[in-house]
């Protein structure tokens, strides 16, 4: 089987490539244009390309037929200030030339890596959990909040508009937050933090996080291959673990002791709500929205996927962080 992998030097795409390869498809890598050869999985069937321009996509992918496309490549959270221009460019207009450039390819079957950001914040539909808790169905409808958020939804659009209207087969697999070794995200930003005695408690920690491992992620699109007719959605997550045990976990990774001291939220709500009314300072709008992310519960349900292909995580978010501190205190 041929198997077509874009991003696949990023994060979340060179686990996808990796374990693609482990299990013998015959591995196609498109990378950005800029990428250094040293970053990928293997020297072997490498395309550099624009994914934002479809003629250069067609310009150097030469394969004749591939039998799936897995679309990893996108523009993830930018920290301070977001340009919807380019999410855009790359995150909408990039599946709609990904996905035009599998049916030139007469790809049987189109995966998506999306992202549970496409819900949003808002009050949504969910479910509640053997546990009591509230999880968020693939049921729940999609209220994305910023850029990246929206840009994720309109490339699911474009999918499920060029996929149906060419007989592809679509799985999207929605991403809770990925971890592992070499993420930038907010988990490396919290370890950056503890590691440099920057980290302050704000609220009691007990909200609870869908977190996922970066290898159970290109497990999951594995389990999807095969699939021949229809468009399905699916939430990609591991376990929910409380923002208590995340800091803790970290913490005690690097030896580090955490303030007991907090700063109260209902005191910043009360700024913040100053802030929004009076004020208006930019700065502290954007920190406002850092901290209702912070304190909120993103716990997303992954039932509809272990019914229906029998996918759960098989890395522990306690072992999934262990990998990720060892990585960052061997780069320090």
């Amino acid at each position: 089987m041929k198997v077509l992998i874009t991003g696949a030097n990023g994060f979340v795409g060179r686990a996808i490539v990796s374990e693609v390869s482990r299990n013998n498809f015959q591995v196609f890598q498109l990378v950005n244009i800029n990428s250094y050869s040293k970053n990928l999985e293997n020297g072997t069937n490498i395309y550099k390309a624009d994914i934002s321009d479809y003629e250069n996509l067609t310009a150097v992918v030469e394969e004749s037929r591939i039998d799936v496309c897995i679309h990893a490549a996108g523009l993830t959270h930018q920290f301070g200030k977001q340009n919807k221009e380019d999410f855009w460019k790359v995150n909408v207009r990039g599946t709609e030339n990904a996905a035009k450039l599998a049916v030139s390819l007469k790809a049987a079957h189109f995966i998506l890596i999306s992202s549970v950001a496409v819900y949003g914040n808002q009050p949504i539909k969910s479910d509640e959990s053997s546990e009591g808790r509230k999880e968020i169905t693939e049921e729940a409808e999609c209220n994305p909040q910023n850029f990246y958020a929206r840009s994720k939804y309109e490339s699911e659009k474009n999918a499920v508009r060029i996929c149906e209207a060419n007989g592809i087969a679509l799985t999207i697999l929605r991403l809770a937050t990925v971890i592992g070794e070499d993420d930038k995200g907010n988990v490396a930003r919290l370890i950056n933090a503890i590691d440099k005695n920057r980290f302050v408690w704000i609220g009691n920690g007990e909200n609870l996080k869908s977190l996922i491992f970066k290898d159970d992620v290109a497990k999951a699109c594995l389990k999807v291959f095969g699939k021949t007719n229809g468009t399905e959605v699916f939430n990609v997550t591991g376990e929910a673990v409380s923002m208590k045990t995340v800091v803790g976990e970290i913490a005690d990774r690097l030896g580090k002791n955490i303030p007991r001291l907090a700063i109260s939220s209902r005191l910043l709500k009360r700024i913040f709500l100053l802030n929004s009314k009076t004020f208006k300072i930019k700065k502290l709008e954007n920190f406002a929205a850092t901290v209702d992310k912070w304190l909120s519960d993103d716990v997303f349900s992954g039932e509809k996927f272990k019914q229906g292909y029998g996918f759960q995580a098989e890395t522990t978010i306690s072992e999934a962080i262990k990998r990720q501190v060892e990585k960052f205190k061997k780069l320090k």
